[in-house]
Formats: structure tokens, C-alpha cells, sequence
């Protein structure tokens, strides 16, 4: 499913529309023949062309780069989003797979609560606002330190946990374009 997700990254972001701006896993669907499909990459064009802010439930933030955080403004539960990239949607294909890999939400692995991480309320996976939420915004929003996810090598081979890692690299210019993870996860596929 990584595979089709970054065959489909590099084609975006290889296109006129450049970024997608909000991915996340809920924007990745699979079809009938068990093809995963990227959607809602056409929303940011749409709030580009009419030099308009994009508005997102605050839990979206934790796919969010922290370029991309740091300057969105969160009020209530609401980010208005001014900014998005290509190295952007990069730092989010490694938050997804970070949860491919642990099977779980982005930073599920951090103990900040005993409660648990999300709460579901229906079947849309809509996500009650919580405080570990805002916590770990707020931490990747304002650093030192960084945090970001964490993958023990024991449930990972070395080389999928330093392409996530590469991903989330504080410098976007330092991370890896899709052409790159491409031939990354191609690799670790096997040449698949």
C-alpha cells in the first residue's frame, strides 16, 4: 500500500498541481482491486487559486509538517493552514508510515496519557479534541525538542525506519523528494 501511496505522491507532485497540502491517512482510500488512492489533493489548488487560507480540524495538524504548523493560526479546534509543499506531504507520507508500521495514530507510541490517544464517536473516524492532541502540536509547533514519532528497530528493518526518519527531518529542503522515496521503498519491496 506504500507503494501505491508514494507511485501516487510522486505523480502529484511531478504535475501542475505540485502538493497535496493535507495528506493523511484518512485521505488515502483503497479500491475494489486493493489499490490505495490519494484524495483531496484538489482542495489546495482550489484555496490557492482564490488566495484563501485552508481551514482544518486541529487533529489534522499531527500529519502536518512543523513548517507548516508553525505558521498556521489554532483557535478552538480549528487550524486555518497558510501554507503547504511538496516537502510538506513528504513529512506526512512518513507520519503514514508510521502508522503502517505500528498500526496505529500518528505518535501513538508516546505515553502522554493514560486515557489513550483518540476517541471515536461514529463511524467517519471523526476525533474528539483532546489534550494530548494539543500537547504534542504545541511541542512540535515550538522545539526544542523535536519530537517526532519513534519506531523500535525491533519492529522495523533498519532501512524502512531511516527513510520515516528522513522524512521528518526538521529542514524540508532536506528531505527526500517522492522521485527518491520511490526508489526507497521500491528497494524495500524487494525491486517491487
Amino acid at each position: 500500500m506504500l507503494n501505491d501511496l508514494v507511485r501516487g505522491m510522486r505523480y502529484l507532485s511531478n504535475s501542475p498541481i505540485r502538493c497535496h497540502g493535507n495528506l493523511k491517512s484518512r485521505n488515502c482510500i483503497v479500491d475494489s482491486r486493493w489499490v490505495l488512492k490519494v484524495t483531496d489533493y484538489h482542495l489546495n489548488e482550489m484555496y490557492s487559486l482564490q488566495n484563501a487560507p485552508r481551514q482544518v480540524d486541529i487533529t489534522d495538524l499531527l500529519w502536518m509538517s512543523p513548517e507548516h504548523i508553525r505558521t498556521s493560526i489554532i483557535k478552538n479546534d480549528v487550524a486555518t493552514v497558510m501554507t503547504s509543499s511538496a516537502a510538506g506531504d513528504v513529512y506526512s507520507f512518513g507520519i503514514i508510515m508510521q502508522e503502517v508500521i505500528l498500526r496505529g495514530p500518528p505518535f501513538c507510541m508516546l505515553d502522554l496519557t493514560p486515557q489513550g490517544f483518540f476517541f471515536f464517536i461514529n463511524k467517519n473516524d471523526y476525533y474528539i479534541l483532546s489534550s494530548v492532541n494539543i500537547e504534542i502540536i504545541a511541542k512540535i509547533k515550538k522545539p526544542p525538542p523535536l519530537l517526532r514519532p519513534s519506531v523500535s528497530k525491533q519492529v522495523a528493518p533498519p532501512e524502512y525506519i531511516n527513510s520515516m526518519k528522513q522524512c521528518w527531518a526538521e529542514q524540508a529542503e532536506t528531505r527526500p523528494s517522492f522521485n527518491d522515496l520511490a526508489q526507497s521503498i521500491k528497494l524495500l519491496n524487494g525491486g517491487k
